[in-house]
C-alpha cells in the first residue's frame, strides 16, 4: 500500500500548477494537456493557432473569442477536472495493488 501512496503522490496533478498553466498559456490548452485532457487541449491549441493565422480575414477573431470564453469557463471547471483526474488515479493505483497483492493463509 505504501508503494501505491508513493506512486499517487508522484503522479497526482496540482490544482495550483493547473491554474498557472491556465493563467499564462491557457488559450493554448496547456492546462488541459497537464490534466491529461489531450483531445480538448489539441482543439484549444488548433483554434488558437488558426485564430491567429486568420485574424486578418475576420474568422480568426471569432475563434479567439470562443477560446477566450472557453478559457474563462475552464477557470471555473478546473477544480473538478483536477479532482476527477486525481480520483481516477487513486482508483487505478488502488485497483492495481489489490489485484497484484498475494494472499497468504
Amino acid at each position: 500500500m505504501a508503494q501505491a501512496d508513493m506512486l499517487y503522490d508522484a503522479q497526482k496533478k496540482s490544482l495550483f500548477i493547473a491554474y498557472l498553466f491556465l493563467l499564462f498559456v491557457g488559450s493554448f490548452g496547456a492546462h488541459r494537456f497537464y490534466l491529461k485532457r489531450k483531445g480538448s487541449g489539441l482543439i484549444m491549441l488548433a483554434c488558437t493557432v488558426l485564430g491567429f493565422l486568420t485574424v486578418s480575414v475576420g474568422i480568426g477573431a471569432a475563434l479567439l473569442v470562443i477560446v477566450t470564453i472557453w478559457t474563462v469557463v475552464d477557470a471555473v471547471l478546473l477544480p473538478g477536472i483536477a479532482r476527477e483526474y486525481n480520483t481516477q488515479l487513486a482508483y487505478d493505483l488502488g485497483a492495481n495493488t489489490r489485484t497484484n497483492s498475494v494472499r497468504i493463509g
